[in-house]
């Protein structure tokens, strides 16, 4: 029994010892995810038109292991023609699942987003991005091979590349109004709209032969998706007086329209900005179109919205679109933040009517100079003449200007960096033409950076005031006297004088410290006595001066 004892007693010893000794592999680490891999039901997907409502493909992937409840992660479906890269291609979007099944007709919608007639076959490319809801971790699984062919139906034979709004509550129903393609049979434009009045969509401008309208049973509604129907009921805008501006979003693929109010107002929002809690507000060029100059913040995350303090109204990023400076890029109703690259100062622009936006580093320059042929300073950059500072990218000056004078400016009295004129009043570096003014005058010349525009103002300048011949009901006129200054030579009588032009407040002169010096919009300049007097208003470029001189 001993000797029993003994040798249990050595084979414990010795699994103790070889476990001791054994190697393990190392603890298994929870990963960030990896790429999924795809399998495809069929490889050849032809249908005839009675399968539309049958699932004739079902695409299942394995699970990517993220870190995170299944129910966060997310899966967009990628089909494109083969060979492209996957530019323009299809997508739907699954979240927490691994499987979809497509039926005939939904497939056919795809192929007909791609201008394919029916009967033809075409080799497609599916592969599936999966990542979590926020977009992070994003991979891309295997390529699947798949043969489809639309079968023929009312949205594989139209093609559209064009399309307008007709009718009364756009400028008749005579004047086709054009939206802007945006690809795949999409389209999106920024239109004004009457109150209480009807409209359609036509394909080709000038022709019926192809229109659409409301489906029917569906009312017309704001911000929502409303089915289309070939040859439907004219659409009627919600009842009220006057006119407003609406985004309009159309969508053949889907077969919808939707419509959104466009407010005059768009704020930039986030911590790449001023915060989340804080709204800047962008400049409103018109038409849907926005614009700011600002600095924002690297590393950190942007996104747009109309109203001040509400989420309602809200664009980001585009699903699948990149975002990278200097390029524009679609943009969505809700759709996903923008995150800075690197700090500084940055020029952004939204166009609503081509969903589109676009951030751009800003480098204006800190000071600005003007030259030209039609300007006193000729084509001679070392005798340009400087520009007010009125801001930081904000500048101005007084000068004559020639017939058909042309001109640029300079960020330095050389032309070096040179800027000039887009050919629609915008200010840019690259491809630009002479700046000009039409007709011979004093112009006040502002250039905005922060608009990215300049614009120009023919003055004629003259005395108001209780002590002028005019008194405060209009100015006399004065005239012109060399480059810069403006004389006139008559009686005053005690009391007050400004400087105004174009009968207009918009544009006065006053003198805030009774120094000589003048400041727009300044206080009134005292006149102590009655006499006759000379007086000289002195717009140089390098100060706003006055005199009043009792003769």
């Amino acid at each position: 029994m001993k000797k029993i004892y003994n040798l249990i007693f050595l084979t414990a010893c010795l699994g103790i010892f070889f476990t001791s000794c054994k190697k393990f592999d190392d603890l298994e680490t929870f990963g960030d995810g990896k790429a999924v891999v795809l399998t495809s039901s069929s490889a050849d997907v032809k249908p005839p038109a009675s399968d539309s409502d049958n699932v004739v493909l079902t695409l299942n992937w394995t699970n990517p292991g993220y870190a995170t409840a299944e129910a966060n992660y997310k899966f967009v479906i990628e089909i494109a023609e083969k060979g492209q890269a996957f530019a323009n291609a299809s997508q739907t979007t699954v979240v927490g699942a691994f499987t979809r099944a497509f039926t005939a007709r939904e497939l056919n919608t795809i192929l007909a987003g791609f201008g394919y007639l029916y009967d033809e076959t075409h080799d497609m490319e599916v592969r599936v991005v999966s990542s979590y809801k926020n977009n992070n971790e994003r991979y891309f699984s295997n390529v699947a091979d798949v043969k489809m062919t639309a079968y023929k139906g009312p949205a594989t034979s139209i093609d559209a590349t064009t399309m307008n709004i007709i009718g009364e509550a756009a400028l008749g129903w005579d004047t086709d109004v054009p939206l802007n393609f945006i690809g795949n049979k999409k389209f999106t434009g920024v239109v004004e709209l009457n109150y209480g009045q009807e409209f359609k969509l036509r394909r080709d401008a000038g022709s019926w032969d192809i229109n659409w309208g409301i489906a029917d049973g569906v009312a017309f509604e704001l911000g929502v998706p409303m089915a289309l129907k070939l040859g439907g009921a004219n659409f009627k805008t919600l009842d009220g007086t006057g006119r407003a501006a609406y985004l309009i979003e159309v969508d053949i693929n889907n077969n919808t329209m939707t419509v959104y109010n466009v407010a005059t107002t768009m704020n930039i929002i986030g911590d790449g900005a001023l915060g989340w809690d804080m709204d800047v507000p962008m400049n409103n060029d018109g038409n849907g179109n926005f614009s700011l100059i600002t600095n924002l913040i690297g590393d950190k995350e942007i996104k747009f919205r109309m109203v001040p303090g509400s989420w309602d109204v809200n664009w980001g990023i585009a699903e699948g679109e990149t975002f990278e400076v200097g390029k524009a890029f679609q943009i969505a109703y809700n759709g996903g933040n923008l995150k800075i690259p690197t700090d500084g100062k940055y020029r952004v622009e939204i166009n609503l009517g081509a969903n589109t936006a676009k951030i751009t580093e800003s480098k204006f320059p800190e000071q600005l100079y003007l030259v030209g042929g039609g300007v006193p300073a000729g084509w001679t950059p070392p005798n340009s003449a400087p520009f007010m500072k009125l801001a930081d990218g904000v500048f101005e000056i007084y000068t004559p200007i020639t017939a058909n004078g042309e001109f640029k400016f300079l960020q330095v009295q050389d032309w070096a960096g040179d800027w000039g004129d887009d050919g629609s009043g915008g200010v840019i570096q690259e491809g630009e033409s002479n700046a000009k003014v039409t007709d011979e005058g004093f112009y006040r010349i502002n250039v905005d950076f922060t608009t990215g525009k300049w614009t120009s103002l023919k003055m004629d300048w003259g005395v108001i005031g209780s002590a002028s011949p005019g008194g405060w009901d209009d100015e006399t006129a004065m005239s012109k006297l060399g480059n810069y200054s403006w004389t006139w030579t008559g009686d005053l009588t005690a009391g007050e004088i400004k400087f105004r032009a174009n009968h207009n407040w918009d544009y006065n002169f006053g003198d805030n410290d009774t120094n000589g010096s003048l400041e727009g919009g300044g206080a009134n300049i005292p006149v102590a006595e009655a006499g006759n007097y000379t007086i000289v208003m002195n717009l140089e470029p390098l100060g706003y001066t006055y005199t009043v001189i009792k003769n």
